[in-house]
């Protein structure tokens, strides 16, 4: 990682115009990528966190659709990783919104090793090289860093967006889907139990995810909205 300038002034307040005005504005410096070689480039790819997870960049909140997921290449730093938008709607980073850290789009529902394969294929490793040899990162009028692409690096980071779409997914079922053949049975379950006294939806949604475990494993399997599904087979079993 670019280790940070220390600016040697003390104030946090500088004057505009000043020497130490202009120490603070460029504080946080990176090298534009068009006054690098290609030997200074170390692309350093990380797939650590993807192998062996059936859903490593899957991400759902409750009512919302699945989080979008990306390949994200740091131009600033030559970093490579996967990951899902933690943000709700359309927010991103200022890195990202700047162009300084590029999103390349993927299925939220890619399996973990084949992603990690793709990242670290020569294909994959070419078109980024690609991208990282024609970009710049610069300061804009505002002094933000900002990423820039050539025409060449364009055109290969739609190439790798075009690929990247195509690694292997898993299958995401619903509790609703899963569950739909046995779906009688927690029916009957629940009647007897509601004789009894009322029913833990907690507890039910717990023991069905510990029988059916759904990550760390590359399983093709991910339960969801299981509380869900136990709320629904309740009130079936009330009314019946």
């Amino acid at each position: 990682m670019t280790k940070k300038k220390k600016s040697p002034c003390g104030s946090k307040s500088a004057v505009v115009g000043s020497k130490c005005a202009a120490e603070k504005i460029n504080l946080y410096f990176y090298p534009p990528k068009s006054i690098m070689s290609v030997e200074e480039i170390n692309m350093n790819i990380k797939t650590e966190s993807l192998r062996g997870y059936g859903f490593p960049v899957y991400l759902h909140y409750s009512n919302e659709n699945p989080q979008g997921a990306f390949i994200a290449v740091a131009l600033d730093e030559e970093e490579v990783w996967a990951d899902s938008n933690a943000e709700i709607g359309n927010g991103v980073p200022a890195s990202v919104w700047h162009g300084v850290v590029r999103r390349i789009p993927i299925s939220p529902f890619c399996d973990g090793d084949a992603l990690a394969d793709f990242m670290e294929s020569d294909e994959a490793r070419a078109l980024i090289q690609r991208m990282l040899d024609g970009a710049t990162v610069k300061r804009d009028q505002s002094y933000n860093w900002t990423g820039q692409l050539s025409d060449d690096a364009r055109e290969a980071e739609d190439e790798l967006s075009r690929l990247a779409l195509e690694v292997r997914q898993n299958v995401v079922w619903s509790a609703e889907e899963y569950l739909d053949g046995v779906r009688h049975e927690y029916i009957g379950k629940y009647r007897t139990l509601l004789q009894a006294g009322k029913v833990d939806v907690r507890a039910e949604a717990e023991q069905i995810e510990a029988d059916n475990p759904t990550d760390g494993d590359g399983t093709t399997l991910m339960l969801r909205k299981v509380e869900g599904f136990v709320e629904r087979c309740i009130q079936e079993a009330g009314e019946e």
